[in-house]
């Protein structure tokens, strides 16, 4: 019985001691930004820099991805959010507009979704750690090409749908 017990997994003792990788938590939640790096993203040797900085420990980048999984964040791509958007905005529309509007529906009403979006014709966002689970925002203002489109979804009392959409762009961006 005594050969079926766990033993300690064998390898090198952990660099970072569980107060250390506490506190490493603690920088990593505040941000690249609060490190003084010009973008909101971790990369490995961003992160093997700020525990150099902070702990006297010198990790190589390449190992860094170790200490990230056992701290429970992986490697994601962050999700786009506009500067200019209002959060509060959008909250005061789904209490007050959206209840409105399916009332129209019930009554009979022809409902027409409308759309107008702009695309800006620029690179995909890097990958960056984060916790698991977590998506990391990646907030951005950007001044390239764009191509702009427009699409409706008309639906009757009777539940028929009808569809159009326009589509115009590529054109270049103004200053």
């Amino acid at each position: 019985m005594k050969a079926l017990r766990p033993k300690p997994a064998p390898g090198r003792p952990p660099m970072l001691t569980p107060r250390q990788q506490r506190r490493l938590l603690q920088l990593l939640v505040k941000g690249p930004l609060s490190e003084g790096h010009a973008t909101d993203l971790w990369t490995l040797p961003r992160i093997a820099t700020l525990i150099g900085k902070h702990f006297g420990t010198r990790y190589h980048p390449g190992h860094v991805w170790r200490v990230m999984r056992g701290l429970g964040w992986t490697c994601q791509k962050p999700e786009r959010r506009a500067l200019q958007r209002d959060e509060n905005a959008i909250a005061r529309w789904k209490t007050r507009a959206w209840p409105r509007i399916k009332k129209a529906q019930r009554l009979g009403a022809h409902l027409v979704f409308l759309d107008e979006s702009g695309f800006l014709l620029i690179p995909n966002v890097r990958k960056t750690w984060a916790p698991i689970g977590q998506t990391p925002l990646f907030k951005h203002s950007y001044r390239r090409d764009r191509m702009s489109v427009i699409s409706s979804i008309t639906v009757s009392p009777a539940g028929r749908s009808s569809t159009r959409t326009s589509l115009s762009g590529p054109r270049p961006s103004t200053l």
